[in-house]
């Protein structure tokens, strides 16, 4: 899991240096547990659990239900440590400069790039 997610963050550093025109984001990271990952834009929010087999579902700004996934979204991300955003120069940060120089985040850095180069476990 560990792999995954900084495999995630060093995806969204890439896609920020290739297309920092196009591309603005803001990464967080919660402690808080659910079965449940909510992702999303001011037009549509995807839900999905960490299952790949499971199923997702996505809900458009005028969807009955979007305001509370939205919701329970900011209340998330209001909690959660924020690792990166554009403003803070994300195109120049890597993983060690994210989370300190030790051997741990080395060698997750490593497998995550490795996971990188790899197809997603959670494509079926």
């Amino acid at each position: 899991m560990q792999t995954q997610i900084l495999a995630t963050i060093l995806a969204l550093i890439h896609a920020s240096r290739k297309h920092s025109e196009l591309v603005n984001i803001h990464l967080f990271l919660s402690k808080r547990l659910s079965v449940f990952r909510i992702e999303g834009s001011t037009d549509e929010i995807l839900v999905t659990r960490e299952d790949p087999k499971d199923t997702a579902s996505r809900y458009s700004h005028n969807h009955r239900d979007f305001g509370a996934y939205v919701t329970e979204f900011s209340w998330v991300r209001d909690e959660a440590f924020r690792v990166l955003n554009n403003e803070a120069g994300i195109g120049r940060t890597m993983l060690p400069e994210l989370f300190g120089k030790n051997q741990e985040i080395i060698e997750l850095e490593v497998e995550a790039k490795k996971a990188c180069s790899e197809s997603s476990p959670y494509v079926r």
